[in-house]
């Protein structure tokens, strides 16, 4: 029930511009492996307006569909399912590096730690609470003394 209640809200929120939400059960060979959100396409879809939809850019929605090639970009398969999400980023930037671990996997704001800089401080730059800041940084100790200089740490998913 909760997914079907799932598929049908993708179904009315992105209908309009050609994207339906279906199972992962009907993967096509055009997606990866490890993707858990396709859409079926619809006659004059293309890959930019499907990333669009979901808020991804042109390459992250080529990396999640490496067998989809840039002349088959314009005009999609109707018919054919495309990974729209699969556990990275939204963006085909790889996240900054070096980081401490463990962060959470859906980082999308980085903070580069300077001389200085405490937990509080990085909270009150980013505008995010101790505890959703500790959420995301799942490594910090009890007493937020472990931030290393020169890594990035998450402050925004």
């Amino acid at each position: 029930m909760v997914c079907s209640a799932f598929a049908l809200m993708f179904t009315a929120a992105v209908g309009a511009v050609g994207a339906v939400a279906v199972p992962i059960t009907d993967a096509s060979p055009a997606a990866a492996p490890h993707c858990y959100l396709h859409v079926k396409a619809r006659s004059g879809d293309s890959c930019a307006g499907i990333a669009a939809v979901f808020n991804l850019d042109a390459a992250a929605f080529r990396r999640m569909n490496p067998s989809v090639t840039p002349a088959e970009c314009s005009q999609l398969a109707a018919g054919t399912s495309y990974c729209v999400a699969d556990g990275t980023y939204g963006s085909s930037t790889p996240p900054p590096t070096p980081r401490q671990s463990p962060i959470t996997d859906n980082c999308r704001s980085w903070h580069l730690v300077a001389k200085g800089d405490t937990c509080s401080r990085v909270e009150a730059a980013a505008g995010i609470s101790n505890a959703v800041f500790r959420q995301w940084n799942g490594f910090l100790d009890d007493d937020c003394t472990n931030l290393w200089l020169g890594y990035y740490c998450c402050v925004g998913v």
